[in-house]
């Protein structure tokens, strides 16, 4: 994965952002028969190494659940020190955690109200505020993506789109 995201940040000219997650549902890890317990911590030394290998000089990582010995990690990123880093976030606790680890924030509003977006942020900006970056800068940046359908009526709105919520 570093070297994918050096590569596009070589090709664009310096102009990648590398959003990671540990994923939405049960599904996505235990289709590949993943322990999902285990996926925060999993994603969270990944994006240590991932950070890590982006540096000058041979890459090698030995830690609890991943084992790489020494190798060359080539291409760079264009950008210096790296990438801005973000992460896809759902619930009130990722949020907080993005903040912490000076993430920028990818949040959702789908299926769920406007009014609880003011909670999740207020929690990424709490977050923010103790920052300890996990990469070699903290990204402050937000984005919220939302779905939205306009109708003659909010009730033919609803109908229109009843179907493919449902689903």
């Amino acid at each position: 994965m570093a070297e994918t995201v050096a590569t596009l940040d070589q090709i664009s000219g310096g102009r990648v952002d590398f959003g990671s997650a540990r994923g939405i549902s049960r599904s996505e890890p235990e289709g590949f028969r993943v322990d999902p317990h285990t996926t925060r911590d999993e994603w969270r030394e990944s994006l240590e190494m991932i950070v890590r290998a982006w540096e000058d000089g041979e890459f090698s990582w030995k830690r609890e659940r991943f084992d790489i010995p020494p190798c060359s990690v080539v291409p760079k990123p264009v950008q210096d020190p790296h990438p801005p880093l973000w992460m896809a976030c759902t619930s009130v606790d990722t949020h907080r955690l993005a903040g912490e680890l000076g993430l920028g924030l990818l949040s959702f509003t789908v299926m769920a109200p406007l009014e609880d977006l003011r909670v999740r942020m207020d929690a990424y900006r709490d977050g923010l505020s103790r920052a300890q970056p996990i990469g070699k800068r903290a990204n402050p940046q937000a984005a919220t993506y939302t779905q939205i359908h306009c109708a003659d009526t909010d009730e033919q709105a609803q109908e229109n789109a009843r179907a493919g919520i449902e689903w």
